[in-house]
């Protein structure tokens, strides 16, 4: 009987059901390689995934934390935009206000 039964194929990221949490893909790694289950590093939920060391993070929190990142870059960007420079000074054309006693001189 156990020569009929046919073996059972590993699961690919192609078979996982459309509704299956999944990592975030990393380049580099075929579509065809072995999925297996594992906890996301950020909200600890399960998740898919082909490789443990390169696609640690879910779909969801990877997205939370690229925008998390972007918010930041913006808010560093607007802040070095209020800033007043003056070109010939020895911090870069930056003034800092505690350091020159808040005057421009």
């Amino acid at each position: 009987m156990a020569r009929f039964q046919k073996k059972a194929k590993p699961l690919t990221w192609a078979t996982l059901p459309i509704y299956a949490p999944r990592c975030a893909k990393a380049p580099g790694i075929p579509d065809d390689a072995p999925v297996y289950q594992m906890n996301c590093v950020e909200c600890r939920e399960t998740m898919w995934t082909r490789d443990s060391k390169r696609e640690d993070i879910c779909e969801t929190c990877d997205y939370t934390v690229r925008e998390r990142i972007r918010q930041m870059g913006a808010e560093k960007r607007k802040q070095n935009a209020d800033r007043l420079v003056v070109p010939g000074t020895g911090d870069g054309g930056f003034i800092n206000p505690l350091k020159s006693g808040g005057g421009l001189f």
